[in-house]
């Protein structure tokens, strides 16, 4: 199901975007909840990427997710910190991620989205869910995960909680998953 315009035009700052991973968030500033920032919404507009500060005026609309940036009208990086570092995965055939400081997890699908690139794992012990995104599973040499699947993880805690840097599955995929399910 599309995102649905509600009508508002309004000015945000990039509260962060990640190039590697292509989405971000942003901070309305009439107050209402941050929304998502999607990659696509920024090359629709002629960008390929805004800095942390960034003053945008944006169309935002409601998705079955949550609140989401339709259109880019304007960007003004002029105010915008250069995008903080974060960690990303090498591309598939670059060299290899150190796995240094890394947590061994082990934990279940609990769904992932190849349209979107990334999904979520909860881990068997108990903790926050892990984001695992598709440049992950490509560096494994996979092309995607099913719900109920068991996996095994290296992962670190990156700035939005824990992510997949490395990842394995243990288990054959369930018989009656699907596929894409988000």
């Amino acid at each position: 199901m599309q995102a649905v315009w509600d009508g508002a035009t309004i000015r945000a700052t990039v509260k962060w975007f990640n190039i590697a991973k292509g989405f971000g968030f942003v901070t309305p500033a009439d107050g209402s909840p941050e929304a998502f920032l999607h990659l696509s919404a920024l090359k629709q507009a002629g960008y390929e990427s805004v800095g942390e500060g960034a003053d945008l005026l944006v169309e935002i609309g409601q998705s079955p997710k949550g609140r989401q940036v339709l259109r880019v009208l304007e960007v003004d990086n002029s105010i915008a910190r250069p995008a903080a570092p974060r960690m990303r995965p090498a591309p598939v055939g670059g060299p290899p991620v150190s796995l240094e400081g890394t947590e061994n997890v082990d934990g279940v699908v609990k769904w992932f989205s190849g349209i979107k690139g990334y999904g979520f794992v909860s881990p068997n012990n108990g903790g926050k869910d892990v984001f695992l995104h598709i440049t992950v599973l490509r560096n494994a040499g996979l092309s995607s995960l099913v719900p109920g699947q068991a996996v095994h993880m290296k992962v670190v805690t990156a700035h939005k909680g824990p992510e997949a840097v490395a990842v394995e599955p243990t288990g054959p995929a369930p018989v009656d998953a699907g596929g894409d399910m988000h």
